[in-house]
């Protein structure tokens, strides 16, 4: 047997011990991973949790995904006026109408207001006017004549008029002519009398603010934790390979299988490696359709000698519904689904 050939074995019995340990083992691991978002896109990155994550080459498969939404607080300052209609402007009285806190809400806000006693104001509500009379009297001593020639038949004082309504006359002095005692002087009382009006108030307005602060509780982010199970396969690889035949065979198949494409994606301006592939002549097909969140530039790398193979050959992309066509003519080439 050749030395190729013997180092082609060596390597295969290598890989077969290992798959067979990897394969065997029962303790099943379970991971969780955390993620926190905004809450306007909750339900859409729930759709995106990856169904299976692979770690230190270990694969896990979705088993349950707790959800718990986060709140936050948002605050505003309010004032409002409370009136009552009173019968009183007495202000110890007033004030005892209104209560001294007062609960609060508005478009989703609520709270404790607080009574502002300083801004406690009292006015008329409710009046009307009634009129009354009111009386003057003039006296006027020693006059010669009893006569209202020189008497005001009205007299208007601090923005009344008065009428004269009953002049009353008594004789002050007389004097004897021809036997006959006639009067020569008079005391006169001249009685006035005038309206007024004044305001009958029926009731009273009272007003007084209510200040403080208002609490709203809204949706801020959204925390996912997803639970992964191992995923195990039990059975052992057949531990012997009898020949030549056998073992080129197997090495035909671990070969074939090997990854000879990476993809990366371009995240917070740098690129990630995202996933491996392995492509061939009759395989040039990539699915770019993302299972987690995922910018829309990639960067394709082939391997050497997958790159010498194909070259010139047209591989076709997936992402979503719609299929881009590029032709290949160099090992590592961007591309924007």
């Amino acid at each position: 047997m050749s030395k190729k050939i013997l180092i082609t074995t060596s390597i295969i019995i290598i890989l077969l011990g290992y798959f067979s340990v990897c394969f065997a083992s029962s303790d099943i691991q379970i991971l969780k991973r955390k993620h926190i978002v905004d809450y306007k896109i909750a339900d859409e990155f729930y759709d995106s949790i990856d169904k299976t994550i692979v770690e230190d080459k270990v694969c896990y498969e979705l088993k349950n995904i707790d959800r718990v939404d986060n709140f936050k607080t948002l605050t505003k300052e309010q004032e409002t006026i409370e009136e009552r209609v009173t019968n009183t402007n007495n202000l110890e009285k007033v004030i005892s109408l209104f209560n001294e806190t007062k609960d609060f809400e508005d478009e989703g806000y609520t709270g404790t207001l607080v009574r502002d006693n300083s801004t406690l104001k009292v006015q008329i509500n409710d009046s009307y006017q009634e009129e009354y009379k009111v009386y003057l009297q003039k006296t006027y001593d020693n006059v010669p004549s009893n006569e209202l020639n020189d008497i005001p038949k009205e007299i208007r004082e601090n923005g009344t008029t008065y009428y004269l309504v009953n002049p009353v006359w008594n004789i002050a002095e007389t004097q004897m002519v021809a036997n006959n005692e006639v009067p020569v002087k008079y005391n006169g009382t001249m009685y006035y009398e005038g309206v007024k009006t004044k305001t009958i108030i029926t009731s009273y307005l009272a007003t007084v603010k209510y200040t403080g602060i208002l609490e709203k509780q809204v949706p801020d982010t959204t925390t996912f934790i997803a639970e992964y199970e191992e995923v195990k396969e039990y059975g052992y690889i057949a531990p012997t390979i009898i020949g030549t035949t056998g073992i080129i065979f197997f090495s035909g198949i671990i070969l074939f299988r090997l990854k000879n494409v990476k993809v990366y994606n371009l995240q917070d301006g740098e690129y990630k490696l995202i996933k491996r592939l392995h492509l061939n002549k009759g395989k040039l097909f990539i699915d770019l359709t993302p299972t987690s969140f995922q910018t829309h530039k990639y960067k394709i790398v082939l391997s050497k000698s997958l790159y010498r193979s194909i070259k010139g050959k047209n591989i076709k992309f997936k992402y979503f519904d719609k299929q881009n066509i590029y032709n290949i003519v160099n090992m590592e080439f961007e591309i924007t689904v």
